[in-house]
């Protein structure tokens, strides 16, 4: 089955969340705050399009 808009509109969402995610780790290192932000909220995404695409088969 095709991917409905939630799905699109998450992936993205989680392309958009990985750049901001790898150029503030290039600016301001891996443990930075702002970095493990980015990362937390792509974990979230990321997990959400998991339940959206499980529940869509």
């Amino acid at each position: 089955m095709g991917m409905n808009t939630e799905e699109i509109k998450l992936k993205e969402d989680i392309e958009i969340k990985r750049k901001q995610m790898i150029s503030e780790a290039l600016k301001a290192g891996l443990n930075n705050e702002k970095v493990i932000q980015y990362s937390s909220e792509l974990d979230q995404l990321l997990n959400r399009l998991n339940e959206v695409s499980t529940n869509d088969e």
